[in-house]
């Protein structure tokens, strides 16, 4: 759910009600212009362990008998035990379901799996030349420890087993949820997964430029700190024209804090 989260034209999480912001040691509360509530659970929903296959039954068992039986299959290539795992076929021997894994979400994490028998580590970075890319990175560490505490130090040994999944960013547009004909040009705009808003002082929401075209119209203006550093998205800026065709800075909507924005914005 979001809730007290302004979405409109030259507004402010700090001015979303009358407390404005907490403070970073004493003060939080849950309407001040958080956004998702749900952020602490995100990590829960992040990576997903494949359910176990299910057991032959006694009948399953039965069953695939008389199958092997009638196609006149050998004996010695029709054999399927009680307690076996079927995988959708009912000849030869059923074998168990090796473990598996999801990533439902690229949210850098560090896994220990015990069924898997490793350690899985997930990172995700931009590339910090352009910000133009995005790679999540899957390494998985052997020597995982199957009982007691956890070894001395870190413990793990990398075996060079790296994943590596490479995602091109480019802006894009989401037209606003509304049919009445004042908002059929009025858009979101995305660069990858990241909302953007323009940081605007007076309440200007137009953009200038052919929808079609978004991506020739929008250009990353800044990826990192001038003075260098790594290349986070609340480092990332972007430029697009505006109505009077002088450049407005756009950023992550998710990387906001103090700063007056636009979230929506008429394309013409």
């Amino acid at each position: 759910m979001i809730y007290m989260l302004p979405l409109g034209a030259g507004v402010s999480k700090a001015k979303a009600n009358w407390a404005g912001w907490g403070g970073p040691d004493d003060a939080f509360w849950c309407c001040y212009g958080t956004g998702v509530e749900s952020f602490a659970k995100l990590a829960d929903g992040a990576l997903f362990e494949g359910a176990p296959a299910a057991e032959a039954s006694e009948a399953e068992v039965a069953a695939a008998a008389a199958t092997a039986e009638e196609l006149d299959v050998p004996k010695t290539a029709r054999s399927v035990r009680p307690g076996a795992v079927l995988h959708g076929a009912v000849l030869g021997e059923a074998v168990r379901a090796p473990p598996a894994l999801w990533i439902s979400q690229f949210v850098p994490s560090t896994l220990s799996w015990r069924a898997g028998g490793v350690r899985l580590v997930l990172e995700r970075e931009l590339e910090p030349r352009e910000c133009a890319s995005v790679d999540v990175t899957v390494t998985l560490a052997s020597g995982l420890p199957s009982e007691g505490p956890p070894p001395v130090g870190d413990g793990w040994r990398r075996e060079g087993d790296r994943l590596v999944a490479h995602f091109g960013l480019y802006a894009y547009l989401e037209p606003i949820n509304d049919w009445r004909p004042s908002f059929e040009s009025t858009y979101a705009l995305l660069y990858g997964p990241q909302m953007l808003v323009g940081l605007t002082t007076k309440g200007e929401h137009t953009l200038r430029g052919a929808p079609e075209e978004v991506r020739r119209w929008t250009r990353v203006a800044r990826c990192a700190d001038p003075h260098g550093g790594k290349a986070t998205w609340a480092k990332v800026r972007l430029e697009a024209p505006g109505a009077d065709r002088k450049p407005v800075e756009l950023m992550a909507l998710a990387a906001v804090v103090d700063e007056t924005y636009t979230a929506y914005f008429r394309v013409v």
